[in-house]
């Protein structure tokens, strides 16, 4: 826990711009995979 802490406190902005990337990936394929089937 506090080698977490330590790493999201010393990394914190390319923590957050990995966290948004991977939300815009994941939403991105998600929203493929609903066009694809059709729904």
């Amino acid at each position: 826990m506090a080698l977490l802490a330590h790493l999201t406190s010393f990394d914190l902005p390319s923590l957050a711009v990995a966290f948004a990337s991977g939300l815009a990936v994941g939403g991105a394929a998600v929203w493929g995979l609903l066009h694809r089937t059709g729904r």
